[in-house]
């Protein structure tokens, strides 16, 4: 139907409209691959993109013709590159671009969260940081 009325390309997500939120699960490939399968046009899968390593494994996995990703860059904003640069670079960068393009705090505090959520982890009693070694 969508390719009957012109588009250009189609991004399948992989999940079920239930599928959100606190229930959100994996992606079901399979149903990817079968979309694949019924058009001509090109497929972009998404859905399940956590690591450069799943790119390949999407690609292979669905026959699709690209991938895209859209919550874990909130983590790993070079997950595409397949580097991991130093979260405080990243965290620097990420402020000289508020700067030019201003948004709310809220969306910033977000990010930077999300970026560093690995970063430190506080250990049960006070007083003990312990630094995240891939710094």
């Amino acid at each position: 139907m969508l390719e009957a009325a012109g588009a250009a390309f189609i991004a399948v997500h992989g999940r079920t409209r239930e599928q959100n939120g606190q229930k959100t699960g994996l992606a079901d490939w399979e149903q990817i691959k079968a979309v694949k399968s019924a058009v001509s046009i090109p497929v972009i899968a998404n859905g399940n993109i956590l690591y450069f390593e799943d790119i390949e494994k999407c690609l292979r996995a669905t026959k699709a013709d690209a991938v895209m990703s859209a919550e874990p860059h909130l983590y790993n904003p070079a997950l595409f590159s397949g580097q991991q640069p130093c979260v405080f670079q990243v965290c620097l960068e990420y402020l000289d671009l508020v700067k030019t393009y201003p948004c709310p705090l809220s969306f910033v505090r977000g990010h930077l969260f999300k970026v560093l959520r690995n970063t430190i982890l506080v250990k049960s009693f006070p007083g003990h940081l312990i630094w995240n070694p891939v710094l």
